[in-house]
C-alpha cells in the first residue's frame, strides 16, 4: 500500500471501546451510533465561557430556551444566547441547527467519515450531536430531532463528571414515527392536570412523542365548565412545546356510556316480544308465558347433600354441602368447600334447567356469601342455551369475604331461545368457602326500557281491532331509573324494578289480555352499554360535541373507540337498514371518520383493531350479543383508518397483522396491558415483518407507567448495540484491525447474538465481502485485514444480528458505509489553493502566500489547541520542521483573500495533505 494513501488510524483501544459502551448505555434510549474518539484526552466542559449559538436566518430562540431550562433543572447555569458566529471569549460553544449547512461543514472537517443532515437523513426526528474539545453541535432533520438531540445531550450533562463530557458522535433516529402512551385522564381536576404535565415531560425525556388522551366528558364537552376547556388547551399546548402529540380517544362505540349522558334511550336495545299482560284495576299484570319457578330454590328440600329439582350440583358431598348452620332463610343453604383438596381448580356451581318463552326478561336472583374465595372474580351467574352461547355477561363483584349475605339481580334477554340453563357459581376455584340461598328465576318486564324511535314500544289486543296509543289509551311508559344509577345519565345497572304500565280509558278494560313490545338495554361486564349506530340524533349529537373538542384542540392524530362492541343488531332502528353487523359497523365508522376529516381535513385517524379482525372479534356468530355476522368489516372501512393491533391471542397475532396489512392498513401494537418488559418486547418481535408497521402504544389499563422506560428502549431502538470508532490511520502497516464491543437486550437475560461480520470492499462498484472476526472475547470482537500496496479506495461496515432476527449496522443508515478514498487525488504531499501553497519537502512544511493580500495562518490540532501562528505577507515563504509536530491530524486555517481550512496528518516523518 502506498505510503502516501494511508490516512487510517488504528488508536482504537479495546478498554476505550468499553469505556464507550458504558457511557452509551447511560443514554436512554440507546442512540442508533454512538462512539467517544479516544484519541483526546480533552474534553468538551460546560462553564462560564461556554455558550449557545444560533443561525440568524433560522428562528429557533425557542430551542435555546428549552436547553437553559433543562441545564436550570439540572443545576447548571443557563448559557448565553448568540447568533451566527460567536465572540472569541466563547471557547465552548454549542452550535444548535436544524439541517444546517454550516453545522454541517464543521460536522464534516472531522477526522470521521462524512456525514450530511438532511431532511431523510438521519430522518425524521433524528439528529447528529458532534462533539469535540472545542465546541458541541446538535444539526437535526426536523424540530422535533433538534428537541431530542437536546435530551440526549442534556443526558450526557447529567451522567458527565462535573460539567465534561467526552469528546463523542452520535448519530440518531427512532426506528418507529409513533412512540405513545395509552393515557386515560379527567381534565376536571386540577391536581390531575398537574400530574399529566409531570409524567408528559417525563415521557418526552424518553423521546415519546404522544398520549392518546381519553375522557368520558369529551362527549358532553358542552356541559363542562370553563376551566376544563382551558386544561385540555394548556395541555395540548404544553404537549406541543414538547413535540408530544395529545392524541384524543374519541366516539366510544363498545364502552358507550359516555354517549348516553344526554340520552340513556341511545342505548343499543334487545327485543321483548308480545309480553303477555292481564289488565286488572287499569293497570298491566304480567303474565309469564312460561313457569320458570323454582319448586326447590331455597334447598328445603335435600336428602344429605343432594338436592332435588336441579340439572346438577357439582361433586355432593365432597365440593358441595348442604348447611344447616349457615343460611341466609328457612333451614338450610348450599355450601362450596375443599377446592384446594380436590385440586386441579374445580368448577363449583348450582344449575337448573328451565323452558322458557322467546325474547322475553327474565329476572335471575340469588343470596350468596363468601369466606375467603379465591378467585372471588370467578363468581358468576351464568346463563346458557342448550348449544352454550351465554346470555349474560354482567359481572357479580362479590369480594373474597362478604361477611353478610349479598344479593344478586340481574335481568336478560332469552332472545331466540326456548330452553336456557341458569348457573351458579364460581369456576376455576382455588380455596376458600362460598355459600348459595335463595335462588330464583321469573319472567320480569320494562327494565331498561328504551323510548325512541328505533326501539317502539307497542301494546296490541288480539281483540280490538283498532291501534292502541301511548298517552291516549294508556300512560306514557318511561323508565325513570334507566342509565342512572348515579346521579348521571349513562350509569346502567343490571336490574331495578321496571315502570307499570296504566291504562286511561275503556278501550283497555279490566280483564283484557295484551300482549306488549318494546326493546331494554342490557350491561356487559361492570356496567358496560353499547350505544346505537342507526339513531340520526345521536350522530347530531356527535358532531355538537366534536366540534368543539376539535376548535380547542386541533391535533394532529384521532384515535376512535370502536371496540369490544358486544350489542348490535337486535332492536328496530338496527334491523330496519337490513344490514349485517359488519355492514352497520363499517357505516358507523366511515360516517365517524369523515366527521372527523369534516373538521380537521389533516388529522391522521386511527381505531382499535378488534372488531374489523376476523382473527380477533369479527367473526360470523355468537360474539357475545351481536346478532348476526361481522366478518367482513375491514373491507368496507376506509383503508386510510391505521389500525391500533391488540390481537395478542395464541397462534393468531401474525394472522391478524397480515389480514390488515394484506387489507392496505397501517398498523401500531398495543404491547404492556399491565404486564411486564416481555410482552413489549415480544410484540414488537412479533411485528418485525409487517408492512407498514408505524409504532407501538404502551397500553395500560391500570394507570401502570413503571415499565414506560422499556417501552421508550423498545420504541426507539433495539438490540444489538454496536460500538465501534472508525479507524483513522495505521502507521506504514498494510494490516487494519477493527474494535468493536457489542451489547444486548439489557431487560431480556435470555438475550443471544447470533452473528457479526465486517464487510469490506476495495474497489466502488464490487459487492461487500463478509469478514468474520478474528477475536472475540466476550462481547468483544476485532477483525484484522490485509489490504494491497495498490488499494486506492476502502469501505467497510459493521454488521451484526441477534436470535429474534433484529440486524444493526454501522454506521447507521441504509448504503452508509465507512469510505475512504486512498489515490493521490485525495492525498498528497501537496495543496495548492488560490490564497498560498503548502508543500511537503524534505523534512519541513513550506508555505508560500501567492496573492496581493496578506494572510494569516493558524495550525491547531483537533481539540483546538494552537500550535502554530504566523502572518504571511504578499509572496512571503515560511519553512516549518515538522519535527515540531506529533503524529496526528492537525487542521490548517488560512484567513486572506478568502477563508479556508483544510488538514494534513503527520505519519513517521512525512506530511499528508486532505
Amino acid at each position: 500500500m502506498k505510503n502516501v494513501a494511508i490516512i487510517f488510524i488504528a488508536l482504537v483501544l479495546l478498554i476505550s471501546q468499553l469505556n464507550g459502551q458504558v457511557n452509551r448505555q447511560k443514554i436512554s434510549p440507546q442512540p442508533r451510533e454512538y462512539y467517544e474518539r479516544l484519541e483526546f484526552s480533552a474534553v468538551f466542559t460546560i462553564n462560564n465561557n461556554s455558550g449557545i449559538v444560533l443561525e440568524t436566518s433560522r428562528k429557533l430562540e425557542k430551542f435555546a430556551y428549552i436547553l437553559n431550562s433543562d441545564l436550570r433543572l439540572a443545576g447548571r447555569d443557563t448559557l448565553q444566547i448568540y447568533y451566527d458566529t460567536p465572540p472569541s471569549e466563547v471557547s465552548r460553544p454549542v452550535y444548535l441547527g436544524i439541517k444546517s449547512t454550516k453545522l454541517n461543514n464543521m460536522i464534516n472537517k472531522r477526522e470521521e467519515f462524512n456525514v450530511t443532515v438532511t431532511e431523510n437523513y438521519p430522518g425524521t426526528e433524528g439528529y447528529i450531536i458532534d462533539i469535540m474539545p472545542q465546541n458541541c453541535t446538535i444539526n437535526a432533520s426536523d424540530s422535533a430531532g433538534l428537541y431530542f438531540g437536546i435530551k440526549t445531550f442534556m443526558q450526557l450533562v447529567k451522567n458527565s463528571d462535573g460539567n465534561n463530557i467526552f469528546a463523542c458522535r452520535i448519530v440518531d433516529a427512532p426506528e418507529f414515527p409513533i412512540r405513545w402512551v395509552y393515557y386515560p385522564m379527567n381534565f376536571l381536576v386540577d391536581a390531575n392536570v398537574v400530574k399529566t404535565k409531570t409524567q408528559w415531560q417525563q415521557f418526552s425525556d424518553l423521546k415519546l412523542n404522544g398520549a392518546i388522551c381519553g375522557d368520558v366528558k369529551y362527549d358532553f364537552i358542552t356541559e363542562m365548565p370553563k376551566k376544563y376547556k382551558d386544561s385540555l388547551y394548556s395541555t395540548k399546548q404544553f404537549a406541543d412545546d414538547r413535540f408530544f402529540n395529545f392524541v384524543p380517544a374519541i366516539f366510544s362505540f363498545g364502552y358507550s356510556n359516555s354517549l348516553m349522558f344526554f340520552n340513556p334511550n341511545f342505548a343499543s336495545g334487545l327485543p321483548v316480544r308480545g309480553q303477555k299482560f292481564y289488565v286488572e284495576s287499569d293497570t298491566a299484570r304480567l303474565v309469564p308465558s312460561v313457569d320458570v319457578r323454582m319448586s326447590n330454590g331455597g334447598f328445603e328440600n335435600h336428602n344429605g347433600n343432594n338436592f332435588p329439582g336441579y340439572q346438577f350440583i357439582d361433586q355432593p358431598g365432597v365440593l358441595s354441602f348442604a348447611d344447616t348452620e349457615v343460611k341466609y332463610s328457612g333451614n338450610v343453604s348450599v355450601r362450596f368447600e375443599n377446592f384446594d383438596v380436590v385440586g386441579n381448580r374445580p368448577n363449583a356451581r348450582v344449575v337448573y334447567k328451565s323452558k322458557v318463552s322467546p325474547f322475553k326478561q327474565y329476572k335471575i336472583s340469588c343470596r350468596v356469601k363468601t369466606e375467603n374465595l379465591i378467585p372471588n372474580s370467578e363468581i358468576h351467574l351464568t346463563i346458557l342455551n342448550t348449544k352454550g352461547k351465554q346470555l349474560n355477561y354482567a359481572n357479580t363483584n362479590i369480594p373474597a369475604t362478604t361477611g353478610d349475605w349479598k344479593q344478586i339481580d340481574v335481568a336478560i334477554n332469552s332472545l331466540d331461545n326456548d330452553t336456557l340453563l341458569f348457573y351458579w357459581g364460581v369456576w376455576g376455584a382455588q380455596s376458600g368457602r362460598i355459600w348459595w340461598d335463595e335462588l330464583s328465576v321469573e319472567e320480569c318486564a320494562f327494565v331498561n326500557l328504551l323510548r325512541r324511535e328505533g326501539t317502539p314500544l307497542t301494546v296490541d289486543n288480539p281483540l280490538i281491532d283498532a291501534i292502541i296509543r301511548e298517552g291516549v289509551d294508556y300512560d306514557s311508559l318511561w323508565d325513570a331509573k334507566l342509565g342512572k344509577v348515579n346521579s348521571w345519565y349513562g350509569d346502567f345497572d343490571t336490574y331495578h324494578q321496571g315502570p307499570t304500565l296504566k291504562t286511561k280509558n275503556n278501550l283497555l278494560k279490566n280483564g283484557d289480555s295484551i300482549f306488549v313490545s318494546y326493546s331494554h338495554a342490557i350491561t356487559v361486564y361492570d356496567g358496560q352499554v353499547m350505544v346505537t349506530m342507526t339513531d340520526e340524533n345521536l350522530y347530531k349529537q356527535l358532531e355538537t360535541q366534536f366540534s368543539i373538542l376539535d376548535s380547542i384542540l386541533k391535533p394532529k392524530f384521532y384515535m376512535m373507540n370502536h371496540d369490544e362492541i358486544r350489542t348490535m343488531n337486535w332492536d328496530d332502528g338496527d334491523l330496519q337498514k337490513q344490514m349485517k353487523p359488519a355492514e352497520l359497523l363499517a357505516e358507523n365508522t366511515n360516517r365517524c371518520y369523515d366527521l372527523i376529516k369534516k373538521y380537521n381535513s389533516g388529522a391522521d385517524v386511527w381505531d382499535w383493531s378488534d372488531m374489523y379482525d376476523e382473527f380477533h372479534n369479527a367473526v360470523k356468530k355468537d360474539y357475545y350479543l351481536v346478532n348476526g355476522d361481522l366478518t367482513g368489516s375491514a373491507d368496507l372501512i376506509n383503508n386510510n383508518i391505521g389500525m391500533i393491533n391488540w390481537n395478542s391471542g395464541a397462534n393468531k397475532v401474525q394472522n391478524s397483522l397480515n389480514f390488515f396489512s394484506g387489507k392496505g392498513f397501517k398498523q401500531i401494537s398495543a404491547p404492556y396491558y399491565d404486564s411486564d418488559e416481555n410482552h413489549i418486547r415480544i410484540w414488537k418481535n412479533n411485528t418485525k415483518n409487517t408492512t407498514d408497521f408505524q409504532g407501538m402504544v404502551y397500553t395500560t389499563w391500570q394507570k401502570k407507567y413503571t415499565h414506560i422506560p422499556h417501552f421508550a428502549e423498545y420504541a426507539w431502538n433495539h438490540a444489538p448495540y454496536i460500538t465501534h470508532q472508525p479507524i483513522k490511520y495505521t502507521g506504514s502497516s498494510n494490516e487494519l484491525i477493527f474494535n468493536c464491543t457489542i451489547e444486548g437486550d439489557k431487560y431480556y437475560q435470555n438475550w443471544e447474538l447470533d452473528k457479526v461480520g465486517l464487510y469490506y470492499k476495495t474497489k466502488q462498484p464490487d459487492s461487500f465481502t463478509r469478514m468474520q472476526p478474528s477475536n472475540v472475547n466476550n462481547n468483544e470482537f476485532e477483525f484484522k485485514l490485509n489490504i494491497s500496496d495498490k488499494t486506492d479506495y476502502f469501505s467497510y461496515y459493521i454488521e451484526a444480528s441477534d436470535k429474534d432476527g433484529w440486524i444493526t449496522k454501522v454506521p447507521f443508515g441504509e448504503n452508509k458505509t465507512y469510505e475512504y478514498f486512498l489515490n493521490p487525488d485525495n492525498v498528497s504531499e501537496n495543496k495548492i489553493h488560490n490564497d498560498f501553497q503548502l508543500s511537503n519537502f524534505g523534512n519541513s512544511l513550506i508555505m508560500k502566500n501567492t496573492t496581493e493580500k496578506d494572510c494569516n495562518i493558524n495550525i491547531c490540532d483537533l481539540s483546538g489547541k494552537p500550535v502554530y501562528n504566523i502572518n504571511l505577507i504578499s509572496g512571503q515563504e515560511i519553512t516549518i520542521p515538522i519535527s515540531i509536530f506529533n503524529e496526528a491530524v492537525y487542521i490548517i486555517k488560512i484567513a486572506g483573500k478568502t477563508s479556508y481550512s483544510t488538514k494534513f496528518i503527520k505519519i513517521g516523518e512525512k506530511l499528508f495533505f486532505e
